[in-house]
């Protein structure tokens, strides 16, 4: 049985998520050493048949670097320095876009529909984090698993990389005609006052409206969401049928910005940027479901497909 390790990035709590899902249908196969922040591990704590080795310090954690306005180099080449020489003891590593580890064992399989050196390449060009990752892409053409509805970046035109669907279940469609409530839906980290701002704002003046406002996701589909448009919301959105407002910051990384252009792209709600003022009459105009998904099917399952094409990889 194949010796395997899953590299998760430690930003935010999506890249865990999508590592869970994964393991869930491979780990019957695998032997599985997943390593990870402790911070994530205690958000869920699964039961998963795998082994759980925890971070000594992070890879790379989009927050820090918006706040310091640094790409943080030290701190993830300090991260790969130890981390690196790990992952060359396995047999295969699947690693959550951290392209890096590449240096240390060539059978890598990279998982992830956007490159941390593109968006750090954008905020901060000429970088080293960037650099390496762009000789070693280049060096070894490693192979990349992808959500092929959200690729973002030089991925588009990367050539050795498979597509797969949104990773969800397929469930029957619930439509509605009436929505029940407005999600409003802080990013996970927090790191950006102009999103929690914009959302006290839109708040006070959805409750003037006739809409129910919520700060917690729903159970139920009967809701639009408003919402920083991270893959794990999007896809929870495809899931569901629930329409998407996908908010922007100019600030944001590259990624974010092309996954809300992209919500405008499948017509499933809109995006909007925070610094703008919103247009109610948007809003207004989603009074029901079936209009904006029934004209576009996509492709579910996809972790579990990832899963088994990994099984006779």
């Amino acid at each position: 049985m194949k010796k395997v390790s899953y590299f998760v990035c430690s930003n935010g709590y999506g890249h865990f998520v999508r590592m869970m899902k994964i393991c869930k249908f491979l780990s019957s196969s695998m032997n599985i050493d997943v390593y990870c922040t402790r911070k994530q591990y205690e958000k869920f704590k699964p039961n998963l048949n795998v082994t759980f080795k925890f971070y000594s310090c992070d890879n790379i954690r989009w927050d820090k670097i918006m706040n310091n306005d640094s790409p943080e180099e030290d701190s993830y080449f300090n991260w790969l320095d130890i981390y690196g020489e790990i992952a060359a003891q396995y047999d295969l590593v699947l690693s959550d876009n951290l392209v890096s580890l590449l240096k240390y064992n060539t059978n890598t399989v990279i998982i992830g529909s956007f490159l941390w050196k593109d968006v750090l390449e954008d905020k901060f060009p000429g970088n080293n984090i960037s650099k390496l990752d762009e000789k070693l892409i280049k060096k070894y053409n490693p192979l990349i698993l992808t959500n092929k509805y959200a690729e973002t970046g030089s991925l588009k035109t990367y050539h050795n990389k498979k597509g797969f669907g949104f990773g969800c279940n397929i469930v029957k469609p619930v439509y509605w005609n009436e929505v029940k409530k407005i999600v409003l839906l802080k990013p996970s980290l927090n790191y950006s006052k102009e999103y929690t701002e914009f959302l006290e704002k839109m708040e006070k003046i959805l409750i003037l409206t006739k809409y129910k406002v919520d700060n917690s996701p729903a159970k139920t589909s009967t809701c639009i969401f408003f919402a920083r448009p991270g893959l794990g919301t999007f896809t929870h959105c495809i899931e569901n049928n629930i329409p998407l407002i996908a908010l922007y910051s100019k600030n944001d990384s590259k990624e974010i910005i092309e996954l809300a252009k992209k919500v405008d792209y499948y017509k499933i709600g809109f995006s909007h940027r925070i610094d703008r003022l919103f247009d109610l009459k948007k809003l207004n105009k989603l009074h029901n479901n079936k209009d904006i998904y029934k004209h576009i099917q996509f492709d579910k399952e996809g972790y579990k497909k990832i899963s088994k094409f990994l099984k006779d990889y």
